[in-house]
């Protein structure tokens, strides 16, 4: 296990989206996360977190697996489906 100090990253700028319907685990994840230097975005539900994931490319997706069904199953396949052609498939 690495050292690192709070507020430093080992790579600096890297992006987590955290998916939670829970807005106390949404919050103590962001800070977490925050903390240890990580660019942060957050979604409420499934789909709105499929939607930050195509519209900002994360590096890291961090979901409730526990989320509403429906959205979890969205989430799983927006993210792993088929990829269309031309679109991004790394960063």
């Amino acid at each position: 296990m690495s050292d690192t100090t709070p507020g430093t990253s080992p790579q600096p700028g890297l992006t987590v989206l955290v998916v939670d319907d829970s807005p106390t685990q949404l919050l103590r994840l962001e800070h977490v996360l925050d903390d240890a230097g990580f660019i942060v975005l957050t979604a409420r539900s499934g789909v709105e977190g499929l939607e930050a994931a195509r519209t900002h490319y994360p590096d890291l997706v961090v979901t409730d697996v526990v989320i509403c069904p429906d959205s979890t199953d969205t989430v799983f396949a927006g993210l792993c489906g088929p990829t269309r052609a031309g679109s991004e498939t790394s960063r």
